[in-house]
C-alpha cells in the first residue's frame, strides 16, 4: 500500500507541475529594465593618476570618495555618463567609490586602489 500511496501522490504532483509549467499565463513577474538598473565601472583599477568612472542608468548622480575608513575625501557631481577622476592626489591605498542616483536615491559602490 505505501509504495502505491507514494508512486500516485509524485504523479499527481508531477501532472500539476507540468500542467503549471506549460501554461503560458504562468506570472513570471516584471522583467526589471536595463535601464533602471544602476551599475559602476571603474578602470584602470589599481589607479596611478587617473581612473575612469561610468555610470549607467543614472542621468543625475553624485560621486563620493572615501578612504579605507569611510571617511569622506571627495565629492564629485557627475555630468556625464563617463569621467575621468584624477587620482595623482590620493594617498596609496584602498578607497570606496560611491555613486548615489540623485533621483531615486540609489546607491552603488567599487573599491579602487590607488598606486604611486
Amino acid at each position: 500500500m505505501g509504495n502505491k500511496f507514494y508512486t500516485s501522490t509524485f504523479l499527481f504532483f508531477l501532472f500539476i507541475h507540468i500542467g503549471l509549467a506549460s501554461n503560458s499565463n504562468t506570472y513570471l513577474g516584471d522583467p526589471i529594465p536595463k535601464s533602471k538598473v544602476l551599475s559602476l565601472d571603474i578602470y584602470p583599477n589599481p589607479a596611478t593618476t587617473t581612473a575612469n568612472i561610468i555610470i549607467e542608468g543614472s542621468e543625475n548622480a553624485e560621486i563620493f570618495i572615501l578612504n579605507s575608513l569611510g571617511k569622506l575625501i571627495k565629492e564629485i557631481e557627475m555630468q556625464e555618463r563617463q569621467t575621468s577622476l584624477p587620482v595623482d592626489d590620493l594617498d596609496p591605498g584602498l578607497y570606496i567609490i560611491k555613486v548615489k542616483d540623485r533621483d531615486s536615491d540609489k546607491v552603488v559602490s567599487k573599491r579602487l586602489l590607488v598606486r604611486k
